[in-house]
């Protein structure tokens, strides 16, 4: 039997349908990864749509560290998916506070 390593959008959806979006909000383990880490830095073929499925659960875990430092981002550094950080940055600093109804006040 064939098995595939490989994360997924639709595996992403659902955990987040049969656990809710807690379970994207923790580490685990003795290195203490989040399953940003992983996608990003374990699963070094997870594809773009599958790194921003887990990042969109909790984007905040794109600034949790494990237990050697590392974020989420310095794995997608170390593996030259710079692509994958632009959009990673534009949906936080760009349309997140579209999302949230959240925008700068005009002076």
């Amino acid at each position: 039997m064939d098995t595939n390593p490989d994360v997924t959008v639709s595996m992403i959806h659902e955990i987040r349908e049969d656990y809710g979006t807690s379970v994207f909000h923790e580490t685990y383990g003795k290195f203490g990864l989040s399953p940003l880490h992983i996608v990003t830095g374990i699963d070094t073929f997870a594809g773009k749509d599958a790194i921003v499925a887990c990042f969109n659960a909790y984007p905040g875990a794109l600034f949790l560290e494990n237990t050697k430092g590392c974020l989420p981002l310095h794995y997608l550094w170390a593996n030259n998916r710079v692509d994958t950080i632009v959009h990673l940055m534009h949906d936080l600093c760009i349309n997140r506070p579209r999302m949230t109804g959240k925008r700068k006040r005009d002076n």
